[in-house]
């Protein structure tokens, strides 16, 4: 048999094989312009673009045993159950003008944004 999303084929000779483009993705054929992001690959191979998501603002770092690029932040965009898995850029206190790339999640029973500073 084909398989999901295919039909058609065969063991000898000659065989045709079909693709169901509703069930098989098609190649990405789209792109988004600098400075944005891919929100979503339809089936047809287009894209959904974004705007990149960065707050600014009075973020608290507090200290961690991890290594020193990486920083726990508390304060706004609240980080709760809702949000995790959100990613951001922010602008953490104490990292002068350098973004780091933030992601809110469960750390040891409370939700807080973690944030890699490269």
């Amino acid at each position: 048999t084909a398989g999901e999303g295919l039909s058609g084929g065969g063991n000898t000779g000659a065989v045709t094989l079909r693709v169901d483009g509703a069930k098989i993705q098609k190649r990405v054929s789209g792109k988004c312009a600098v400075g944005s992001s891919i929100r979503e690959i339809k089936a047809d191979g287009t894209v959904v673009c974004g705007d990149k998501v960065k707050y600014e603002g009075n973020f608290n770092s507090t200290s961690d045993t991890v290594p020193e690029s990486y920083l726990v932040v508390t304060g706004t965009p609240a980080c709760h159950s809702g949000k995790r898995g959100s990613i951001v850029i922010m602008r953490p206190s104490g990292a002068g003008n350098q973004d780091a790339l933030c992601f809110c999640g469960d750390i040891d029973g409370t939700y807080q944004w973690s944030c890699f500073n490269p």
